[in-house]
């Protein structure tokens, strides 16, 4: 993601306003990457903004329905997209040691979507392939 002076822009971009509430979740999902909704309400307590439970909740609705976060499709975690506007399959890769998610574009997936839509009679809405192993970093 951007730094915040581009967040606005994304916002706009996306028909949202750009207010401090929102800069101050997505700064928290920075700090502390995946994260459930109480999670990041946590930290913004932390942090000292004091925003409700459900103005956190409506926010991450709004950011994911724009496709600025993505919701994990095992854990619902949000976290932030690294491919803002990519269309196409998202690719997780989530160690199970520490929990970390990072999300890879390539082209090994790229024609999925339309393969199952075609083979199945099924309208893809959108599609993340979740991959779980071990980092590097904790392998060492």
């Amino acid at each position: 993601m951007p730094a915040t002076f581009s967040l606005q822009r994304l916002l706009r971009r996306q028909g949202m306003r750009s207010t401090d509430q929102r800069h101050a979740i997505i700064d928290a999902l920075r700090r502390i990457g995946p994260a459930s909704p109480s999670d990041i309400h946590q930290e913004l307590l932390t942090s000292r903004h004091y925003l409700s439970p459900v103005t956190v909740y409506r926010n991450l609705a709004a950011f994911f329905d724009a496709g600025l976060i993505h919701k994990h499709p095992s854990d619902g975690r949000y976290f932030l997209c690294s491919a803002i506007g990519i269309r196409g399959p998202h690719e997780l890769l989530q160690c199970t040691r520490c929990g970390r998610v990072q999300e890879v574009r390539s082209n090994n997936w790229k024609d999925l979507p339309k393969r199952i839509e075609r083979g199945y009679g099924f309208r893809i809405s959108s599609c993340v392939i979740a991959t779980f192993g071990v980092c590097d970093e904790c392998e060492i």
